[in-house]
């Protein structure tokens, strides 16, 4: 039974972390403190007088504009903070602007973001001029505007990150299909490229050292084409999967290189959607991170398929999905991911974790290896949230029995490290954790044998 003491003041303690804090504005002169200190001391050194000021208060107006000047004139000649550049507004100034930005920016490698609607030559103008000093490039624009900057040959000797999401304007799918998009290609160290609506299948990239690549909305078939093209992909995220435009089941994809993969959701329900197509026609043996989004039914299976056709070491899986229900059976597919040691399940449902909890106790062969385990909880109520804790706390018990009885034919039992729980409220949803402080009480003293727990919401203080 549970110290009633104890009890009370983990309620207590819980009830204070999720009281409404009182909205307070900041006080609004000091608001120059938010700087860096090297930039406050320059600002303060050079501004003190060399003899004793006078206490007069007609003087006060003349100390601020010294100091006002004087942090111009740091903000001027410091090139870092000019190495972003993302304007707010369109006009035919923007070059004009660009041309200031960039000056202060000196040999810095700048970040440019134009990502303003119904933008058109002025876009063309300013990276055409500034090739050669951007870093990174992102642009939301029209196709029109896309080739009309790849018609100027640009070249980027300096980018390492390209961005591109075009929209369609105007009667151009002939133009799409017969020209080689090859803006990028003057790209020689180039790493990352993130793209969205643009045909894959005419994309022309410097293949050598693009490690991370990001395309949503095209056919599977693409998807391949593009990444056959990438010797060194490390990370590839892929999103809106068409599947229902292959005339054809485009033919397995082998990747010796690709460690991270990420499947978006689709509005394609049930255990043969795209994303669990895609899976069945992967071999990547060098996998060892995989997060994939389903939009109903868990079916571990093709993630298991994949990884022993790939005779890969999944070392961290992630599934993302809205209260997705486990299918019969499925559970025991983790027994074939024995080398997983992360796992994160966005709002699965109480026969997921009824299950998940009982092997994870009471089976050695089950996730042997798992350290890091993280339930995402959006929408829940009370009495879910009090199955979770109720069940987690008992099964980590359990499993720390297991991991102290030694090897078990040949396994050898980890215990867990870090277990988290981030609760994710809807609006005008509330929860009563203090409520639940006897069912938390038990992570006190598993956090006193060095778990890492953490129960909050996601990014602050955990609420126990």
């Amino acid at each position: 039974m549970s110290d009633p003491l104890k009890v009370a003041e983990l309620r207590a303690f819980i009830a204070k972390r999720t009281a409404p804090k009182p909205r307070s504005s900041p006080p609004s002169g000091f608001r120059l403190l938010s700087l860096p200190p090297e930039l406050i001391v320059e600002i303060f050194l050079h501004c003190v007088a060399r003899a004793p000021p006078l206490t007069m208060f007609d003087e006060a107006p003349m100390i601020l504009l010294s100091i006002c000047r004087k942090l111009r004139s740091i903000a001027v000649s410091s090139p870092t903070l000019w190495r972003s550049f993302t304007p707010a507004s369109s006009s035919a100034h923007l070059v004009e602007f660009a041309d200031l930005w960039f000056s202060r920016a000196r040999g810095v490698p700048v970040s440019l973001q134009l990502t303003l609607p119904n933008a058109g030559d002025e876009y063309v103008d300013v990276v055409e001029r500034y090739a050669a000093r951007i870093g990174s490039l992102t642009m939301h624009c029209s196709i029109r505007v896309y080739y009309a900057l790849a018609a100027r040959r640009p070249e980027f000797p300096l980018l390492r990150r390209a961005q591109f999401s075009l929209r369609r304007g105007g009667n151009l799918d002939q133009l799409e299909t017969t020209q080689e998009l090859d803006l990028l290609k003057s790209a020689p160290i180039l790493e990352s490229v993130w793209i969205s609506g643009i045909p894959l299948s005419a994309l022309a990239l410097p293949s050598t050292h693009i490690t991370e690549f990001m395309a949503y909305t095209r056919p599977t078939s693409e998807y391949f084409d593009g990444i056959r093209k990438l010797p060194s992909l490390l990370s590839c995220r892929l999103g809106h999967i068409l599947t229902g435009d292959d005339r054809d089941s485009p033919p397995m994809l082998c990747h010796p290189a690709i460690r991270e993969l990420s499947l978006d959701k689709n509005h394609d329900g049930g255990p043969e959607g795209a994303s669990h197509q895609l899976l069945h026609l992967l071999i990547l043996p060098a996998l060892e991170s995989l997060s994939i989004g389903f939009n109903d039914n868990l079916d571990l299976a093709p993630i298991a398929s994949l990884v022993e056709r790939s005779k890969c070491a999944l070392r961290k899986l992630t599934v993302m999905s809205g209260a997705h229900k486990l299918l019969v059976d499925s559970i025991s597919s983790f027994r074939a991911l024995h080398h997983l040691s992360g796992l994160a399940l966005t709002t699965p449902c109480s026969a997921t974790l009824n299950s998940l909890f009982d092997l994870f106790g009471t089976d050695v062969e089950f996730l042997p290896r798992l350290q890091e385990l993280k339930i995402i909880s959006e929408g829940k109520k009370d009495d879910d949230l009090q199955d979770l804790f109720r069940q987690s706390a008992a099964s980590f018990f359990k499993r720390a029995e297991l991991a102290s009885a030694g090897p078990v034919n040949g396994v050898q039992v980890i215990q867990l490290r870090s277990f988290r729980v981030e609760i994710r409220l809807r609006l005008h949803e509330q929860l009563n954790l203090p409520g639940m402080a006897e069912l938390l009480l038990p992570f006190l003293e598993l956090r006193q044998k060095g778990m890492d727990i953490h129960v909050g919401g996601r990014g602050g203080n955990s609420m126990i």
